[in-house]
Order: structure tokens, then C-alpha cells, then sequence
């Protein structure tokens, strides 16, 4: 009874149904791909089930709308893809469908048969991988202390603190990376060498992209400013700024982690709104052009033992 009446508005439904089916098609061609590559990984998986249920949606809907009574025919479809859903969500629970087990046997298959050579293994990836993956990381160390393991030795030394796996791959990255940007004061490539650590691997490669991208006039669309931000931290601070595909400002605050001694991403606090378009070109036109200066924020806190209260606006 609560049915639309409106012809227009049921031929779009329709439709949609349909497109529904070639969106789910792509999105499990897609995850197909990427796992024929590099293996599968907890959010591989949890991808490849999103894309399965869509692909489910996607063919209940294109059964249903060709029938004389497909609005039923689709409103029972819903039902079967709720329980669906969950079956779906109990099986994540259980060994069946055990992201940690399934992407842990995954990339051990593969180094093991040679598709994943020793430096390109990501070796911190297992530390997040619980039980499954914690005894694959047991295997591999005792494996580097074999003969003619050293280039497993090697990758394992090399295993950085950050997010992601720091040997020579991501090193050459980050020193791609240095090379790239325009960096303001000049002078600063020391506390820039430092300050790029905090990057994860991803984020590397959009400033990398940024870099080799022309926008507007600008040869390159980074800059990294490097100074004191924070007088009562020890040493510099960094902000990455990158114009986007879109056209809009990225920023990327690099600061010390004093609790664990090294480099890592920051908070950026500001009432200021990012700017896009021209304003962004103009933006990082000055900053590319001469170091920026810095101003004293206007904000007070209420002492409280060794810090303070700060009020956000």
C-alpha cells in the first residue's frame, strides 16, 4: 500500500537494479585482481565480502525486477540478504571465514612458492594478525637463520617502528620523496629526513604523486615547511601541504611522539577552512616561494599540574 504510484520513479527503481548487479560485478573483479597480485589481507577480505554481498544484491534485484511483481519480489529479496548478512557476520567469527588465519596463510603461501621475494615480505604486517599471525613471524625468524636466508635476515632487521614495513624500498621512497618536495627554509633537509619517517608508506606515495603533478602555473603541487611549531617540544616540526587531484589543500602535520622517541603524524587544529581551486594555487605559491612566518596562536589555557586546560573551538 505504501507503494509508489509514480511510473518514473518505478522505471528508475528498475533500472537501478540492474545497475545494482554491474556495480557488484566490477566491485568483485576488482578485489579478484588485487588479490591475484599481492595475496589476501584482512581488508582484502572484508572487501571481497562487500563485494560479494553487493554482487548478491545485485542479482536478487535483476531477477526480481523483470518479474510482473518485482517490488515483492525485491522486498523479499531485502529479507534473504539480511540473514545472509548475518550468517555472513557469524562465519568472520569462526576459523571459516578468520581474516587474521586466512591472510596469514595467504602471504606465507606466497613467499613460500616465490611470488613474494624476500623484499617485498611485510613482515609487521603479522604483528597485527593475532595468533595466526604472531607464529608466522616465530617461522620466519627462524627461517632468516638458515643458509642462504639472508636476504629474509636482512628484511626482518630492517623492520621498522612505524605502520608499515621500513626496508630499503620504503627508504628509496622516502628519499624520493626528500628530493621531490619543495622545501622551506632550504636548509632544513635534516629535520626533513626525520620528519618524512613519520609518513606511512601510502602517504609517501600521494605527496610522490603530488610532486610530479603540475597544477595551474605551479611545476609542482607540494611544499613542506619545516620550523618550530611547538617551542616546548624538542626540535622541529614539519607541514606537508599538497594540492589534490580535486584541486583541494591536503596538509600533513610531522611532529616527535616523545612517549615512544620517534616520528609520527600529528593533529592539525585550526578555524581556518582549507582553500581550493585558485585559492589553494596562490596558497601554495607563496609557500613554495619563501619560508611562511609564523605567528603566536591566540589561545590561553588554564594551568593544571604540569599542563593545561585548552578550550577547542
Amino acid at each position: 500500500e505504501a507503494a509508489s504510484r509514480s511510473r518514473v520513479l518505478a522505471v528508475s527503481a528498475r533500472v537501478m537494479s540492474g545497475l545494482m548487479l554491474v556495480l557488484g560485478a566490477l566491485a568483485v573483479v576488482a578485489v579478484a585482481q588485487r588479490v591475484g597480485q599481492y595475496g589476501w589481507t584482512p581488508p582484502r577480505l572484508y572487501a571481497a565480502l562487500g563485494a560479494a554481498v553487493s554482487l548478491g544484491y545485485g542479482l536478487l534485484y535483476a531477477a526480481h525486477a523483470l518479474r510482473p511483481d518485482w517490488m515483492g519480489g525485491i522486498r523479499r529479496a531485502n529479507v534473504t540478504m539480511a540473514l545472509g548478512l548475518i550468517v555472513l557476520a557469524a562465519l568472520t567469527l569462526t576459523p571459516v571465514l578468520n581474516a587474521e588465519r586466512l591472510s596469514t596463510s595467504s602471504q606465507m603461501a606466497r613467499f613460500a612458492d616465490g611470488r613474494t621475494p624476500p623484499e617485498q615480505l611485510d613482515f609487521l604486517a603479522f604483528h597485527d594478525w593475532g595468533r595466526a599471525g604472531k607464529s608466522a613471524q616465530d617461522a620466519l625468524t627462524e627461517l632468516s637463520k638458515q643458509t642462504g636466508q639472508e636476504a629474509l635476515a636482512a628484511r626482518i632487521k630492517n623492520a621498522g617502528d612505524g605502520q608499515y614495513m621500513d626496508g630499503p624500498t620504503a627508504a628509496n621512497l622516502r628519499a624520493e620523496v626528500a628530493r621531490a618536495l619543495v622545501l622551506q627554509p632550504l636548509g632544513k633537509t635534516t629535520s626533513q629526513a626525520a620528519l618524512l619517517q613519520g609518513l606511512s608508506d601510502y602517504d609517501l606515495e600521494d605527496v610522490k604523486s603530488a610532486c610530479a603533478r603540475k597544477t595551474g602555473d605551479l611545476e609542482k603541487s607540494c611544499v613542506m615547511i619545516v620550523a618550530d611549531f611547538l617551542p616546548d617540544v624538542q626540535g622541529d616540526e614539519g607541514l606537508i601541504a599538497l594540492i589534490s587531484d580535486s584541486g583541494d589543500l591536503r596538509l600533513f602535520a610531522l611532529t616527535q611522539d616523545s612517549s615512544r622517541g620517534n616520528w609520527a603524524q600529528t593533529s592539525i587544529l585550526g578555524g581556518a577552512e582549507y582553500p581550493s581551486g585558485e585559492a589553494a594555487i596562490a596558497v601554495m605559491r607563496a609557500w613554495q616561494g619563501a619560508p611562511p612566518q609564523l605567528v603566536p596562536a591566540p589561545i590561553m589555557q588554564l594551568p593544571l599540574g604540569e599542563g593545561g586546560l585548552v578550550l577547542l573551538p
